[in-house]
């Protein structure tokens, strides 16, 4: 996404729930400095699968440029 008024770009991901249907309504959850907060993602899907927690929309907002070196730190 980018941001023309301060000149950058933002990586932006977005998780729907496991059982995802267009016809509900569903609260979101936005986290920042999203490509750190990137792999809360796949650990709050089984939760939401299991009942542990209420179905959400999980957005990360991040810089792009430190997209790279998450994807690094996974590896």
């Amino acid at each position: 996404m980018d941001d023309k008024e301060i000149d950058d770009t933002f990586v932006v991901h977005i998780s729907l729930p496991p059982n995802y249907a267009e016809t509900k309504e569903y609260p979101l959850v936005v986290m920042t400095d999203g490509v750190w907060r990137l792999s809360d993602h796949p650990k709050l899907r089984p939760l939401m699968k299991d009942g542990v927690i209420d179905d959400v929309i999980l957005i990360s907002i991040g810089f792009h440029y430190w997209f790279h070196l998450f994807l690094s730190y996974l590896e």
